[in-house]
C-alpha cells in the first residue's frame, strides 16, 4: 500500500521529533542544560539543527518538552497504582476501625512502592532519573511539569495514607514520613554507584528487584505501624 505524501511527511515529522526528544534527553541528562548545544543534540539525533526551532521553538522549548515527556512516561507507569490508592482512600472515608483501615490502605501503598522500585531499579531508568535529579538540585521552569505530572501526586497520596494510619502524628510529621519513603526508593538512583558498591552488586536482576521490594515493604509497614499504647 502506498502512503499518501502528506501522511508520509507527518510520519517523518513525528519520527524526527521523537529522535530529537530522545537525543536531548540523553544530552541534558549527561551534561546538563547549559553545557549542551542544539548542534550537539541535532548531531546526536542525526537531524537538521533548524528542526529544533521548527518543532520546539528552540533549546528551552526542547528542554521543557523533554521534561514533560519524562513526567508523562512516569505518570503512565504510576497512574494506575495511584488511582488504586485514591479509590481505597475514598472507600474508607467512614471507616473508623484502625485495623480495617490499615488492611485496606496499606496494601495499595505497598503496591505503589513495589511498582516504583521496579521502575527505578531498571537500567533504562538511569538516564531520565539523572535528568530528574538535576532538576531537584537546580530546578528550572520545567520543574513544575515534574511536580504536577507525578511527583506531587505521589507525595500527597503517601502523606494522606500516613495521616489516616498514623493519627498520632501531625501533618508535618506525616509529610516528612512520606519524604523518607520516597527517599528509600530514589536512593537506588541518586546514590547508585555507592549503593551498588556497598551491596557488592554488579547488576540488578529480577530476583534482586524482588528482594529490594521485600525490604521496602517491611520498612514502609514499620513506619506506618499503629502508635504504641
Amino acid at each position: 500500500m502506498t502512503i499518501p505524501a502528506a501522511r508520509a511527511a507527518v510520519s517523518r515529522g513525528d519520527q524526527t521529533r521523537e529522535s530529537l526528544l530522545a537525543a536531548a534527553t540523553t544530552a541534558f541528562a549527561r551534561d546538563g542544560y547549559h553545557a549542551v548545544s542544539t548542534r550537539q543534540i541535532a548531531d546526536l539525533a542525526q537531524a537538521n539543527q533548524a528542526l529544533i526551532g521548527y518543532h520546539f521553538g528552540g533549546k528551552e522549548g526542547l528542554y521543557v518538552a523533554v521534561v514533560e515527556r519524562v513526567a508523562a512516561q512516569i505518570g503512565a507507569h504510576t497512574g494506575p497504582l495511584l488511582e488504586r490508592i485514591e479509590a481505597a482512600l475514598d472507600e474508607t472515608r467512614e471507616v473508623t476501625n484502625p485495623a480495617a483501615l490499615r488492611d485496606r490502605l496499606l496494601p495499595t501503598l505497598l503496591e505503589l512502592t513495589d511498582g516504583m522500585a521496579a521502575l527505578l531499579l531498571r537500567d533504562d531508568s538511569a538516564e531520565w532519573m539523572q535528568l530528574i535529579l538535576r532538576e531537584q538540585q537546580t530546578p528550572t521552569a520545567a520543574f513544575d511539569s515534574l511536580y504536577s505530572g507525578f511527583m506531587g501526586r505521589v507525595a500527597a497520596l503517601i502523606t494522606e495514607v500516613a495521616g489516616r494510619l498514623r493519627v498520632d502524628q501531625d501533618q508535618t510529621a506525616n509529610r516528612v514520613l512520606a519524604a523518607t519513603i520516597m527517599g528509600q526508593l530514589v536512593v537506588f538512583r541518586s546514590s547508585h554507584a555507592g549503593v551498588m558498591r556497598h551491596l557488592g552488586w554488579v547488576e540488578i536482576d529480577d530476583a534482586r528487584v524482588a528482594y529490594v521490594q521485600q525490604i521496602l515493604r517491611g520498612n514502609v509497614t514499620a513506619l506506618l505501624a499503629p502508635p504504641q499504647a
